[in-house]
């Protein structure tokens, strides 16, 4: 409980060093963030237009969505590629050119987001079979498997449709308790000499705040998506004066919100430091 109560207050003194650092941030790193994100916007709108134009042809219509996944993703990895940069306490490490760095930093940064997937994945199938064996058992004095599938329709069941949302909790647990991941990978030293799991100090630094985190991540899901219908309804192709004034705010307050989750992290791995530091 002490932990928790700890946690919900660090998340909140983020919010001093977010609101301090957020305006300077974007100045200072204009130039990139602008290069990158409007060509991610750029992608995402022509996809989405791409996607109702191929909506009755199933090959040119899964590229469209696999499209929007892959812009959507470009964004999450130049951020999580850029704040670390900026924001780190070393003030030589700050100054490093953004493409340097990231050149630098692709194959560690690559290497434990495969293994968060993996673990995450393994997650996924085990709850999968469970909800799968749990759902049987449910309807095991029902007609033969190939009838109830027929008949019932398990997927539409609000029950079942429960059933598999209580066993795929783990996914989301271990999903979020990895957030910090990349954080750990780019900027801390006992990573770099290889003396820390990346994995394993996420999920330890993420005691507490999960909670806080949880909200962070289900905030960045409700814009994306509100954000996702304005791109839709306005699009950069028939109306890109509309949709490029729509942009502006939607990518800033995505920003804060980043900057934020990453003051999250350092605030508890400072916390982290002086433990083992005054456990010395």
């Amino acid at each position: 409980m002490n932990k928790m109560i700890s946690g919900w207050l660090e998340s909140f003194k983020a919010f001093t060093p977010t609101n301090n650092n957020y305006l300077k941030f974007i100045k200072d790193n204009l130039v990139v963030i602008l290069l990158f994100s409007f060509m991610a916007e750029g992608f995402q709108h022509y996809f989405l237009y791409t996607d109702k134009l191929t909506s009755g042809t199933t090959s040119l219509n899964m590229m469209a969505k696999f499209g929007q996944v892959m812009s959507s993703l470009l964004t999450l990895v130049f951020y999580q590629l850029l704040m670390p940069l900026r924001l780190q306490h070393d003030p030589i490490g700050r100054k490093e050119a953004f493409w340097h760095f990231a050149q630098r930093q692709t194959g560690p940064y690559f290497l434990e987001s495969m293994r968060v997937i993996g673990k995450c994945l393994l997650y996924l199938i085990g709850g999968l079979i469970v909800g799968g064996l749990l759902i049987m058992m449910k309807h095991r004095h029902d007609p033969a498997p190939p009838a109830f599938m027929e008949t019932a329709n398990f997927m539409q069941s609000p029950a079942e449709m429960a059933i598999l949302a209580i066993c795929l909790l783990p996914v989301f647990f271990y999903y979020v308790r990895y957030t910090f991941v990349p954080y750990v990978t780019l900027i801390d030293p006992e990573y770099q000499r290889g003396r820390r799991d990346a994995l394993k100090h996420s999920f330890k630094l993420m005691t507490g705040v999960t909670a806080p985190v949880l909200l962070v991540f289900l905030a960045l899901f409700k814009i994306e998506s509100y954000r996702t219908r304005l791109r839709e309804e306005y699009s950069l192709m028939t109306q890109p004066i509309v949709a490029f004034l729509l942009y502006i705010p939607f990518e800033m307050l995505g920003i804060y919100i980043n900057i934020l989750l990453f003051y999250i992290y350092q605030l508890k791995q400072d916390s982290f430091d002086k433990s083992i530091s005054g456990g010395g």
